[in-house]
């Protein structure tokens, strides 16, 4: 009899699984509390396609939720099959996108309603997609404010609709003649509502699928977008589900920043809507680190229509950022969860912030960003930044100790009106810096090149260019004249203008007491800290690059200097994650340090709150923007490195035995060493040799201390990717680094395609490449003279591949080497890969893999960046003979940042490491590339077709390399390789910010 019952129940849970729960139809109800719990939404205006539910009721009530059905003759559903992202060919690069502007007329591809600003806890629609499997079955609710200039912030609530044939799916269904039509909730489980409780309405954007989209040719937008297959589903109503409970999530504490011996303490608002006793509430902290937390208050007694303040203590064990996910539970069960952020730092014992070099940019109300002086001055108060918040008033400023941040740039009858100016009103004092360019050029052409410094080359200019460039010299010498005559002690910055232009001048030799003083303005983006020249766009070899150029021309005298706008590492979708961003930040302003520059602004103070926040600088805040000003671990970041560098000053490098430790030595007036301490790639333990025994301490980078324990004058300390900062009464007199340890192999799926265990099958190219020396505008290239040998063994690894380098060779010294090695018939590589890498043993001396492959249809693609658009330019006809050149049919030159500007296929350290970069492809549908197809060159419509072939690697090898200031050559010249593979996770796994 037991078997017989146990049969029956598996039986039961065995149809049960299989065939969902038959719904029935029923007129509305007119019940008060049901329109008060659900907001029905009307889609006439979308409707475009007839459907099948069976009934004449316009509305209805199905298992209890109410739906207002489309109230038209001929049709009846919302298809989703037109929707999508119809700029996604033109791909714009517009610092504002269309695409993030709520539609005003009605559009095909969009299908956006609008619903009034509230809590809102589900989504219900009732709903089936196409047996098709051409179609896809994904519907995506964004729901946010699509305001482009105005605030542009959207969530993704995404669900698996059934096909209209399966027999489940959902809360039930809907039998009808020919299909089944399913009932879906949609948990809305995010807290966004308080994000716009200064609107009227939340626009809700009906889309297919959406996935990471980032532009190219040059990636200067990083968004997710609709793409991929069309949308088969088809919606017959949209019902939202009222929250029963409101949460709003707040401190006391702008930016959700505390100082030591603050306990982090949230405000959490709590409103009854519905008949509901009681909840709870779960917070969960994630460290930097990643260790998680979780402190619950229990228990919590709602009374009914009125609001109750329940205090939320975080009395969390370290100091540092900290994720936060508080999450409001109704019965044990998850209602939804507020996402945020804050930060505890130590407490504030900054002597000398008023001499602090440290400031940032600050859109101070543009760009959606906050107008609040009392919001935004403890945030550089807190960080110890001293420049910014120039949009804000004298007194604003005053009160914060914050010194307007930005330098003017004016004309000479500005400065003359200035000066008058001052005459009248002494409360107006003469500015300490004035530039003299902000962002000019003599063309497109002049600064798509390196400086001639560093190839050999001379730029000759055309007609139109050397008037513009006559132009520009009379305006350069009226400028600093004036400033001259009427503000002798205000320092002139030439700049922000590119190093050519610099050059421009230097060569033609412009008076080195008007040039004043070099303005560099490097914008460096998604590059590492330690990027090399000759790539001007990167932070600390754009100012060596600006040091080489003065020195050679003659300006041995004129100082370096950086303008307000500079360096900005973006954590927006796809680009570098909050983590890197922070790391980054420190380390570039260790190397501006380093050139003893006396005002450093990088990044901005918070993020923009608008469309802009996709470009290339709208996510480079050190805080999070609009409308919930948080702290990034960046901001955490850099309030460390503020305190530990209080009144300190640049003393040297400590040495090293390694060109990818860094370790800058400060001392400050306390008579303290300070030593910032990391390595560019991987972790490894060095020893720290002092001069003589005392007491040490290392301060990680979200400002946690710990002693160190010294003996015989040494102590072991792990340096990593992320700066930490040991403190000292007694210097670090050098540093003995140990073993790397690096990315090994990688695991899942993979196929080999290469061990290059031997050069049979390889040829060794011995012609010019002109693609290779001329195509990169950034980084041209020179013919390396490389040995290729086959050794037994190197550092645990057999059968591997030797590349040492012959040096000097012919052409400058600035300019790395190459070889190809060219598999003789290529390789085939089988299904749809979307990494490729190998095993590589670094020297730390920054070369370079670049592979070349073939797809199916014989298209080439190589991973030099993707090409810019338009005719070849001038400075290219200088490495062509006349009749090459007129033979060009396109630019022929790669676009701004697509170099592998991200430095994934450098060999930027030591000993075995599994280095890999992105491989090209498209979604499916519009056949949309990848998110880093713009890191490769291609030669037909830039669709991969299956399957790829392997054809060529590419090595480069500079001469030499920068370490902070200094230009010198790597110890070990020649490097190793063994194991060219590929791996096959999915687009959505493999392509993630650095």
């Amino acid at each position: 009899m037991k078997k017989v019952k146990i049969l029956i129940v598996a039986l039961f849970i065995m149809v049960a699984g299989c065939y969902a729960q038959v719904l029935q139809i029923a007129p509305m109800k007119k019940d008060p509390a049901v329109i008060s719990r659900f907001l029905t939404v009307p889609l006439e205006e979308f409707a475009n396609e007839k459907g099948n539910l069976p009934t004449t009721e316009k509305s209805i009530m199905v298992a209890g939720i109410p739906f207002q059905l489309i109230n038209k003759q001929d049709v009846d559903t919302v298809s989703l099959k037109n929707v999508c992202w119809k700029d996604w060919q033109k791909d714009p690069s517009s610092y504002y996108s269309n695409y993030d502007l709520a539609p005003k007329e009605p559009d095909p591809t969009r299908i956006m309603t609008h619903i009034p600003v509230d809590y809102y806890s589900s989504i219900y629609i009732l709903a089936n997609c196409d047996n098709n499997r051409n179609f896809n079955n994904v519907v995506t609710f964004r729901i946010g404010k699509f305001g482009g200039s105005g605030q542009t912030k959207y969530t993704d609530f995404s669900v698996q609709v059934p096909r209209a044939e399966s027999p489940r799916g959902g809360m039930g269904l809907i039998k009808t003649d020919n299909e089944n039509i399913f009932l879906i909730k949609i948990p809305l489980n995010q807290e966004i509502w308080q994000d716009f409780k200064n609107q009227f309405t939340i626009d809700v954007d009906i889309t297919k699928e959406v996935r990471l989209a980032i532009r190219r040719p040059d990636p200067c937008r990083y968004q997710t977008r609709p793409l991929g297959l069309p949308c088969g589903v088809r919606i017959y109503g949209i019902t939202f589900e009222r929250a029963p409970v409101k949460m709003e999530v707040s401190t006391d504490e702008p930016g959700h920043i505390f100082n030591q011996p603050q306990v982090p303490q949230f405000n959490i608002i709590l409103t009854k809507l519905s008949n509901v006793r009681q909840c709870e509430i779960e917070a969960k902290t994630t460290d930097y680190y990643g260790n998680t937390t979780t402190f619950l208050v229990s228990d919590i007694n709602l009374p009914y229509g009125t609001s109750l303040c329940v205090p939320l203590k975080l009395n969390v064990s370290k100091r540092g950022y900290y994720d936060l996910a508080i999450t409001l539970k109704i019965n044990k069960q998850p209602l939804y969860t507020r996402y945020t952020s804050f930060a505890l730092l130590p407490k504030d014992n900054r002597k000398y912030r008023n001499e602090s070099p440290f400031g940032t940019w600050d859109f101070s109300g543009g760009h959606f960003t906050c107008n609040d002086p009392d919001i935004i001055g403890p945030l550089y108060v807190k960080a110890g930044l001293r420049y910014g918040m120039f949009g804000f008033s004298d007194e604003s400023r005053e009160k914060y100790g914050v010194i307007k941040g930005n330098d003017m740039k004016l004309d000479p009858d500005g400065i003359e009106k200035l000066a008058e100016k001052i005459k009248t009103d002494t409360s107006i004092k003469p500015p300490e810096r004035l530039m003299i360019f902000h962002e000019n050029a003599i063309s497109g052409e002049h600064i798509m090149r390196v400086p001639d410094v560093f190839t050999g080359r001379k730029y000759i200019l055309s007609e139109a260019e050397e008037k513009k460039f006559k132009e520009m010299w009379d305006i350069a010498e009226k400028t600093a004249k004036a400033i001259r005559k009427y503000f002798p002690k205000t320092e002139i910055y030439f700049g922000n203008g590119a190093p050519q232009l610099l050059e421009e001048f230097c060569r033609n030799k412009f008076p080195a007491e008007l040039l004043g003083s070099r303005g560099n303005e490097s914008g460096n983006f998604m590059r590492m800290p330690e990027t090399q020249p000759p790539d001007f766009i990167a932070n600390n070899a754009g100012l060596w690059m600006d040091r080489m150029i003065l020195d050679y021309y003659g300006y041995k005298n004129t100082p370096l200097r950086q303008c307000h706008e500079m360096c900005y590492p973006n954590t927006n979708p796809g680009n570098l994650s909050p983590e890197t961003q922070a790391r980054y930040l420190v380390r570039h302003m260790m190397h501006s340090l380093a050139w003893r520059i006396p005002i450093i602004r990088t990044g901005i103070i918070t993020d923009v709150g608008n469309s802009y926040y996709f470009s290339n600088w709208g996510a480079a805040g050190f805080c999070y923007g609009l409308p919930d000003i948080r702290p990034k671990p960046a901001y955490v970041a850099i309030a460390t490195m503020t305190q530990m560098l209080d009144g300190a000053s640049f003393v040297r490098p400590v040495p090293t035995n390694s060109v990818v430790v860094y370790a800058p030595e400060f001392r400050r007036k306390d008579k303290k060493y300070v030593v910032c301490l990391w390595t560019i790639r991987g972790e490894r333990q060095v020893k720290l040799i002092f001069g003589k025994t005392g007491k040490a301490t290392i301060t990680d980078i979200m400002g946690n201390d710990v002693p160190l324990q010294i003996k015989e004058n040494s102590c072991s300390v792990v340096a990593s990717v992320d700066p930490i900062f040991i403190t000292s009464d007694s210097e670090v007199k050098n540093i003995i680094c140990g073993a790397a340890l690096m990315k090994k192999r990688p695991v899942g799926e993979t196929f080999l395609i290469s061990n290059v265990s031997n050069l049979d099958d390889w040829t060794i190219e011995q012609d010019n490449n002109r693609e290779l020396e001329i195509y990169n505008f950034t980084c041209p290239r020179k013919k390396g003279d490389f040995r290729f040998n086959i050794v037994d063994s190197f550092e645990g690894e057999t059968n591997v591949l030797q590349v040492k380098p012959k040096i000097p060779v012919e052409g400058s010294e600035y300019l790395p080497m190459y070889q190809v090695l060219s598999h003789k018939t290529g390789i085939e590589i089988p299904g749809v890969p979307t990494k490729i890498g190998l095993m590589v043993n670094g020297n730390g001396g920054w070369g370079r893999v670049i592979f070349e492959l073939e797809d199916a249809s014989g298209q080439r693609w190589i991973s030099i960046g993707a090409e810019q658009k338009g005719e070849p330019t001038r400075w290219m006809a200088d490495w062509f003979k006349p009749e090459e050149f007129s033979q060009l049919k396109s630019a022929n030159l790669c676009d701004w940042n697509t170099d592998d500007v991200w430095q994934r296929s450098y060999i930027n350290f030591e000993g075995w490491r599994y280095l890999e970069f992105p491989l090209p492809g498209n979604y499916p549908g519009e056949n949309y590339h990848w998110p880093y197809s713009s890191q490769w060159r291609f030669s037909g419509d830039g669709i991969v077709k299956y399957p790829l072939r392997f054809k060529k690697l590419i090595i480069t090898i500079p001469e030499k390399i920068l370490y902070l200031t200094e230009y010198k050559p790597v110890e070990r010249q020649e490097i190793y390789l063994k194991d060219i593979m590929v791996t096959y996770e999915p687009p959505e796994i493999a392509f993630k910010p650095e």
